[in-house]
Formats: structure tokens, C-alpha cells, sequence
């Protein structure tokens, strides 16, 4: 008796385990996103991102210079496209910028390199005009 009691507590408690677990690999369902990485210059600009989403979806950014339109949305079985707008980069120092995109089962980060504005600074000791004609090199007139 002993034995078929053990034997029914086995059977439950494997039961029990095997209905918690989480799912397989082989049933999530990633999102494919050809490129992930791209490049705009100081001015801004705009970057596309198309995709499926199998699943539900939202897009976030920390920083406040970037617009993403949409933001979210929802499962279908056909192609969206994500605009992610960047703002023209007034610093002097390049910038990377992640968005992220997450899906139900994982996410995709996209990463934007936007370069500095570059500064043109004025020569700081320029060289006065002589009207000298002389070669500075052997101190001759240039014929």
C-alpha cells in the first residue's frame, strides 16, 4: 500500500513540475531585422526599420532628441515600418543611440552612431599680410 501511495505522489509531483515550465526555445517565435546598426551625420536624419511583428511590440528610447513613430502596436502577419527621427547633434562629440524594440519573448536593439557637429575655430595667432615677396625659405625675391 505503502508503495502505490509513493507511486501516486511521483506521478502528481512530476505532473505538477512538468506544467510549470516555461516554454521551449523551439516554440518562441523571434523577430528577423535585417540591420541593426546605422549612421547619420550631425544634422540628424531619419532611420526605417521594417519588420513582422509575430507578436505584440513597443520601441523606447531614453534620450529626448529622438521621435518614434509608431511607438507600439500590436501582432500581424505583415511587414510595419518604424521611423525613429534623431535631432541634429550641436555637440562637438559623436553619439550612440539605442532603441530599443521588445516583443513578448525578446527584444532587438537598434543602434544609431550619429556624428559630432564639427566646429571650425579661427587661427588663433594668423600670420599679418607684409606684402612681402621674398621666398621665406632661402629669404630671396620670388622671380
Amino acid at each position: 500500500m505503502k508503495r502505490i501511495i509513493l507511486f501516486v505522489l511521483t506521478a502528481v509531483s512530476l505532473l505538477f513540475i512538468s506544467s510549470c515550465e516555461p516554454p521551449k526555445t523551439d516554440e518562441i517565435v523571434k523577430v528577423a531585422i535585417d540591420d541593426t546598426e546605422y549612421t547619420l551625420p550631425a544634422e540628424g536624419g531619419t532611420v526605417e526599420v521594417s519588420f513582422i511583428p509575430l507578436t505584440a511590440w513597443k520601441a523606447q528610447c531614453t534620450e529626448d532628441f529622438v521621435e518614434i513613430s509608431p511607438s507600439s502596436g500590436e501582432a500581424l502577419t505583415e511587414a510595419i515600418t518604424v521611423t525613429m527621427s534623431v535631432a541634429a547633434n550641436e555637440n562637438s562629440l559623436a553619439r550612440d543611440i539605442i532603441v530599443r524594440l521588445s516583443f513578448t519573448y525578446n527584444f532587438v536593439d537598434i543602434t544609431i552612431a550619429q556624428a559630432g557637429k564639427t566646429i571650425v575655430k579661427p587661427d588663433p595667432d594668423p600670420k599679418p599680410d607684409t606684402g612681402n615677396t621674398e621666398d621665406v625659405n632661402i629669404g630671396e625675391p620670388i622671380k
